[in-house]
């Protein structure tokens, strides 16, 4: 009971440390306890917690005003949430119950401290977050299927519950998996995926248990649904039950190993938001930490030895090679919404998705180059000419597979050479715009920060003259003034870098 106190004392300053830097902020002057203070934080509070309920029943008002689901389809539901705690149990079998940041982890986890203490305030926290999540996509269903006067609340609390036993039997399973002291088993997260076929296999009705209990007020005339409520309540109740039994046997040796990461990005503090590129660099960087090294760098020479880079860069990060096959399905889209007769504002949402696309890069071996000031200093050509060199091979692929996209879904558009050229622009534009943004901040050591403002800039560019003024030449045009800006950036680059240097210009 002392430890659970004293971790409870210390989470308690972490969350008023946080909730005090978000009153500052928000122009609360912390220091003074007066009642001006205390008034102006209440406000605040009414108005979030005012403004949270009218977007919450705008909302549902929104959903239930519109026929989206018909009530016979709500069948669709209980096999739909045991595919999700079958996904939740995986997930929970793959990683750890919970993370330490600095601070909890050099000096909590190797003390004697009950371990049972270390894992209330994660778990608690878990349990919150399920019940709202799901509490929240439980009004929608019951908006979807125009329940939303009777079974509201009903629903709502049901869901509410499932989502805590299925969150709470998620702690279980990844508690177990690091109780002993051996190094965590990585299969373990295929068990709820073969034992779900098997189950299936065995039978189809078996799979809707307990979810049926969910949805049971939306499929039966009854007054009161106390039984589904019991169901539920017992099955959150056996997950905590569970939960802190094998709390207190959590081998802690694994959970400092899987909270570098964690750790490090909770030390960035509010750096975390603004710097997305730092934080992928930081991902990326503990991914490789923990793989083995495959594959060589081919001894190949120029132009040869960019195809050894790509396919040693690919091989080492798979996750590259998606992204290069969603930046095609990406401009796939963006040449669907040219040539369409009904996009309205439906490009404004594309450019949305582009801005979100964080790993929608094809300049990625030219930025493991450029970011590093040391490499660069020894390079034997300018920042342009290896800006050539290194995209050569990302954009042939992004292309390639956008054509070969476009023959296996044409979806209206055909095979001609007015939408061959716009697509060709479309690569060339996503390319050279962050181009342009890095060959601005490259030489000054600021790295790709805005790359990705810059290319959704670009692209908006151009699909508002594409579709908005119809004008497809002056898209096309748009791209060649912007690779004319590039390359004309990139020459006075190398000026200016020989003049620096006393190297005599012609």
């Amino acid at each position: 009971m002392h430890d659970l106190l004293l971790i409870s004392r210390i989470r308690l300053r972490q969350a008023t440390s946080q909730i005090l830097y978000a009153l500052r902020v928000l122009g609360v002057d912390t220091s003074k306890t007066d009642w001006v203070t205390y008034t102006y934080g209440l406000y605040l509070v009414g108005v979030f917690a005012g403004w949270t309920t009218v977007s919450w029943a705008g909302v549902l008002h929104l959903v239930a005003s519109n026929p989206w689901m018909r009530p016979t389809w709500i069948i669709i539901i209980p096999p739909l949430l045991t595919f999700v705690a079958v996904v939740s149990w995986a997930r929970a079998l793959g990683t750890v119950p919970f993370k330490l940041a600095h601070g909890d982890l050099e000096l909590l986890a190797p003390s004697p401290i009950s371990r049972r203490a270390l894992a209330a305030s994660p778990w608690i926290v878990q349990q919150v977050k399920a019940a709202l999540i799901q509490g929240f996509l439980g009004s929608l269903i019951v908006a979807f299927f125009h329940g939303v006067h009777r079974h509201l609340w009903i629903e709502v609390e049901l869901f509410a519950l499932w989502g805590m036993g299925v969150s709470g039997w998620g702690f279980v399973w990844s508690s177990l998996r690091v109780m002993s002291a051996r190094k965590p088993r990585h299969w373990l997260w295929l068990l709820p995926l073969f034992g779900a076929i098997a189950v299936g296999a065995w039978s189809h009705t078996a799979l809707l248990w307990p979810a049926h209990w969910v949805v049971l007020p939306l499929t039966i005339q009854s007054q009161a649904a106390l039984r589904p409520q019991e169901v539920l309540g017992l099955m959150v109740v056996f997950a905590w039950t569970a939960a802190l039994a094998v709390s207190g046997k959590i081998h802690l040796i694994s959970i400092q190993e899987a909270s570098a990461l964690y750790a490090d990005m909770r030390a960035l503090g509010t750096v975390y938001a603004p710097n997305p590129q730092l934080v992928r660099d930081m991902v990326q960087a503990s991914r490789l930490r923990g793989r083995r090294a495959r594959g060589n760098m081919p001894t190949w020479h120029p132009p040869f030895a960019e195809c050894g880079r790509l396919y040693v860069v690919l091989l080492r990060s798979p996750g590259q090679a998606f992204a290069l096959l969603e930046i095609a399905l990406l401009i796939r889209s963006a040449l669907l919404l040219i040539f369409s007769s009904h996009t309205g504002i439906v490009w404004l949402f594309w450019l949305v998705a582009c801005y979100r696309f964080q790993r929608g890069s094809t300049t990625f071996l030219w930025q493991r180059n450029a970011n590093n000031a040391f490499i660069r200093q020894f390079w034997p050509d300018t920042l342009l000419e290896r800006m050539l060199r290194s995209s050569v091979l990302p954009l042939s692929i992004v292309t390639g597979l956008s054509v070969l996209l476009w023959w296996l879904l044409p979806l209206g558009v055909p095979l001609s050479v007015k939408p061959a050229l716009t697509l060709l622009a479309l690569v060339i534009a996503w390319h050279f715009a962050e181009t342009f943004e890095l060959m601005r901040k490259l030489p000054n050591g600021s790295g790709a920060v805005g790359t990705r403002e810059a290319r959704t800039i670009g692209m908006g560019m151009f699909l508002f003259a594409a579709i908005v003024l119809h004008k497809l030449v002056m898209a096309w045009a748009l791209t060649a003034i912007l690779v004319f800006i590039v390359f004309r950036q990139g020459v006075s680059e190398f000026h200016r870098g020989t003049s620096s240097v006393g190297i005599p210009q012609d």
